[in-house]
C-alpha cells in the first residue's frame, strides 16, 4: 500500500533496498510516465534519462544501470525503456525495466531474415510490446525501413518470427497492441496500389508456439480523417 503512494524515483530506490521489496514493487500498480527524450536537450547514449511524471505533474531524471552503458536509447513501451547496443551488423535490441533494473535482451538483428532475401537485417525501427508483465509479453518490431515485421515472445525461446507474404512496395507504417492483438498500418509506395483489411493468426517460434492476431489495416484508409499525427503514449 505504501508503495502506490511513492513517486517514480522513490520506487527505484526501493527496488535495491531488498529481494522482497523488489518483489512487491513488481506486484504494486506502477505510476504512469512519459519519457521526454524526444522533448528535452538529450546527449545520445547518456546514463540517464527525463521523464515527466503524470501523477505527481513532475519531471524528474533516473539513472541506468552499468548493465546497458554504451545503449542508445530509441523510446519506451508500456513502462519498459527500448535500447539498441553494438555495432550495426550485431545490433542488439534491449528492453529495460528502469525501476526494477531488469534487462531483457532481444536476438540481434543478424537473425533476422526473410525466405525471399537471405541478406540479415541491418536497421531497427519500431518496437513495442503487448503489456508490462515480462513473464507474458510479446514483442513486435520492424526493421529496414519498415520493410520487415518480426515478434519474438522473450520467455518462450526468444526468437524472431517474421511476417512473411507482403510484396516489397509495402511497409509498415506503424505498430502497436490493444488487448493482446498487434494491429500494423500498412503503406504502399505506389498511390494506384490498393492493401484490404486482413486478420492473420500467428503461431510464434518457441516450444509453447503461442499464438498472435495480427490484423493489417491499410493506412489509405486513414487519409479522409486528416493529417497523421504522431503522440508518445504514457508509460
Amino acid at each position: 500500500m505504501i508503495f502506490r503512494r511513492l513517486p517514480l524515483t522513490d520506487r527505484v530506490h526501493a527496488s535495491v533496498v531488498c529481494r522482497e521489496w523488489r518483489s512487491a514493487l513488481k506486484e504494486t500498480v506502477r505510476p504512469v510516465w512519459m519519457l521526454l527524450f524526444s522533448l528535452l536537450p538529450y546527449a545520445d547514449k547518456d546514463d540517464e534519462i527525463s521523464f515527466f511524471d503524470l501523477s505527481e505533474n513532475t519531471i524528474g531524471k533516473l539513472k541506468l544501470p552499468k548493465s546497458v552503458d554504451g545503449a542508445t536509447i530509441i523510446g519506451a513501451s508500456k513502462g519498459w525503456l527500448k535500447l539498441t547496443k553494438g555495432k550495426q551488423s550485431s545490433l542488439q535490441p534491449i528492453l529495460l525495466d528502469p525501476i526494477s533494473g531488469t534487462k531483457i535482451s532481444l536476438p540481434p538483428l543478424s537473425t533476422i531474415t526473410q525466405s525471399s532475401n537471405l541478406k540479415a537485417a541491418t536497421s531497427l525501427d519500431q518496437i513495442e510490446i503487448s503489456s508490462k508483465d515480462a513473464s507474458e509479453f510479446v514483442v513486435a518490431a520492424t526493421f529496414d525501413n519498415l520493410k520487415i515485421l518480426a515478434l519474438c515472445k522473450p520467455k518462450d525461446n526468444n526468437k524472431w518470427t517474421i511476417v512473411e507474404g507482403l510484396d516489397d512496395k509495402y511497409c509498415f507504417d506503424s505498430i502497436f497492441f490493444c488487448d493482446s492483438i498487434l494491429y500494423a498500418l500498412v503503406d504502399t509506395e505506389l498511390e494506384e496500389d490498393t492493401f484490404e483489411f486482413q486478420t492473420h493468426s500467428l503461431k510464434l517460434l518457441g516450444e509453447n508456439g503461442f499464438d498472435v492476431i495480427l490484423k493489417l489495416i491499410p493506412l489509405a484508409s486513414f487519409q479522409d480523417i486528416g493529417p497523421q499525427i504522431d503522440l508518445e503514449h504514457p508509460m
